[in-house]
């Protein structure tokens, strides 16, 4: 009788032995599971913040790139613009002075 009580108590222990460490590992388990999921989310948040200030600041250049290019053409059209007015008032002026002589 006692032998019996003294087996099915080992029998108990090694069974709750198995089923806590059961838990345990399954515990680990999602926590490692969780962490990994936190990681991925976090280095994924980041990744795209880059990818963004990244676009953001070329599109920053090629704004800035086309205005200097624009610039540049307005300062050679109002170049030739004051050339053609100058030219065009020397023209009239020499005509005044022609029809006056």
């Amino acid at each position: 009788d006692r032998s019996n009580f003294v087996a099915f108590k080992n029998a108990a222990i090694v069974l709750q032995s198995f089923i806590r460490g059961m838990i345990t590992r399954n515990e680990i388990y999602f926590a490692h599971f969780a962490a990994t999921e936190i990681q991925r989310m976090w280095r994924g948040s980041r990744q795209q913040c880059t990818y963004i200030t990244m676009i953001f600041a070329s599109m920053k250049m090629q704004s800035l790139a086309r205005m200097v290019t624009q610039k540049t053409n307005f300062q050679k059209t109002l170049k030739s613009i004051r050339a053609i007015q100058r030219w065009s008032r020397n023209l009239k002026m020499l005509q005044g002075e022609r029809e006056t002589s």
